[in-house]
């Protein structure tokens, strides 16, 4: 099942390890009043202001104070001089934190590193960041290392806006300890932005708990090397675009208690699972890459209902390309999904499975398993479904009831054990199912009818 696995361009972003101390001498702490964003120190690249924040409350942020800052008490106190107004603070070193970064005056602030490499370094019991009051917050260009944090599932950032107002998390670099439970950034208000991040050795990359935030959007970020699940989601009206993920030992995606979400155009490679959604309603999953699945599926939908999947490609997975466990009313549409063991599962009722190609499958290309009625599998081409069995595999299974198979190619599907390979199979249990407009050749047996009242043979059927 290894053929034509995708593959992530390796990189390698390293990590400024050294700790810094508070290096208080190094620069003054200063205010200037500019207009055109920090300017850096004689000799040293500056960043150009605030340019990516334009329309935040008003103002491009041009006109904010700048601070340059050297150490955790001169960030601290360029906070507490902002205030509730708006300023900017660049750090110009690497810092070592004895203390969380507390952004809680009401004002607007832009926290940056004077160039992406600068290092935040934290230990003890405390993160970097906890942002709990502030009109809006910008946190770029820098690396946050939490390797040497002590406490169970601390947050490097903990996001936790009173007033549900923007945060931006942008081109971070987060590394931590997964063995310490290491969390890169806790989200509990709404209204968060985290982009062009890279996410390393953590216990979770993002975690959204039940309850409190929502409206996130997290895309084009790298993740690589997590232990548990790499974003756990558990919020509403969330977009989940353009992120990598590479080595996940659970899944890169878990949704679970959440609504109305978007996963769109994700990759994710070499992981224990791919996309899991439990217990959530109303989500779509759409145009995302999912191979190389060690353990399990690659997306799996757990009692969750009125979900839509398509446009994925999904290859080499363990078990299931998509697996349904007791989800109702879900449409799994335009999927190409190849090299697993089985390639659509479905436990639930009125599922629409419609227009997926199918190919190189061990056992069973469409599975509708008992009690799974009045779904609807058309329009899919389902082909090249072969093993060495002594039980029977197929292209197209149904053994639920009042189910309409219509539309739907299926071809090479061969046993070359001492069971047969079966292009459409109405198993013993289904009842009132309609069979209607299908193609099927060069199977073992093109048709097999095992059920009971079934409406459809060869003369309303290509079974040749």
């Amino acid at each position: 099942m290894g053929a034509n696995k995708s593959s992530i361009i390796g990189m390698v972003i390293a990590l400024i390890m050294g700790a810094a101390g508070l290096g208080l001498g190094t620069y003054i702490f200063v205010q200037d009043m500019i207009t055109e964003g920090v300017q850096g120190p004689p000799g040293e690249d500056g960043i150009d202001g605030i340019d990516g924040i334009d329309g935040i409350n008003g103002t491009d942020g041009s006109d904010a104070p700048g601070y340059y800052c050297a150490s955790s008490l001169e960030v601290q106190q360029a906070l507490d001089s902002i205030g509730n107004g708006q300023g900017k603070i660049t750090i110009t070193s690497d810092i070592t934190l004895n203390g969380e970064i507390n952004i809680n005056g009401g004002g607007t602030y832009i926290i940056q590193g004077q160039t992406s490499s600068i290092t935040i370094n934290s230990g003890g019991n405390w993160g970097s960041f906890n942002i709990s009051n502030t009109l809006s917050c910008t946190i770029q260009n820098l690396k946050l290392n939490a390797s040497g944090v002590t406490t169970p599932f601390q947050a490097i950032i903990a996001i936790e806006e009173i007033n549900d107002n923007p945060v931006y998390i942008d081109n971070l670099q987060f590394l931590g300890d997964w063995l310490k439970f290491s969390v890169g950034i806790s989200i509990y208000s709404d209204n968060v932005r985290i982009k062009n991040c890279y996410f390393n050795q953590l216990y979770l990359a993002i975690d959204q708990p039940a309850g409190f935030g929502n409206k996130a959007d997290i895309s084009d970020n790298i993740i690589y090397d997590i232990y548990l699940d790499a974003f756990n989601i558990r919020g509403n009206y969330n977009y989940i675009s353009g992120n990598r993920f590479n080595s996940c030992d659970s899944s890169p995606i878990h949704i679970e208690n959440g609504e109305f979400n978007t996963i769109n155009d994700n990759l994710i490679i070499n992981s224990f699972y791919g996309i899991q959604i439990k217990f959530s309603h109303n989500n779509t999953i759409i145009g995302n890459k999912i191979s190389s699945i060690t353990a399990q599926n690659g997306i799996e939908l757990i009692l969750s209902n009125d979900n839509i999947v398509s446009e994925n490609i999904i290859m080499d997975t363990a078990v299931y390309g998509i697996y349904l466990a007791d989800s109702w009313s879900c449409i799994i549409s335009d999927n190409r999904i190849s090299y697993t063991q089985f390639g659509i599962c479905s436990t639930g009722s009125y599922v629409s499975i419609k227009d997926n190609i199918i190919s190189n499958i061990m056992s069973i290309g469409i599975y509708v398993i008992l009690n799974s009625n009045y779904s609807v599998i058309s329009g899919n081409i389902v082909r090249d479904v072969s093993h060495n069995f002594a039980s029977n595999i197929s292209a197209i299974r149904i053994d639920g009831d009042y189910s309409t198979v219509t539309g739907n190619a299926v071809f090479s599907c061969v046993n070359s054990g001492s069971g047969v390979g079966i292009g459409i199979w109405i198993g013993s249990s289904a009842e009132y199912c309609v069979v209607d407009g299908n193609i099927a050749y060069n199977n073992d047996d093109n048709w097999f009818d095992q059920g009971t009242y079934t409406m459809g043979d060869d003369t309303n059927n290509q079974f040749s």
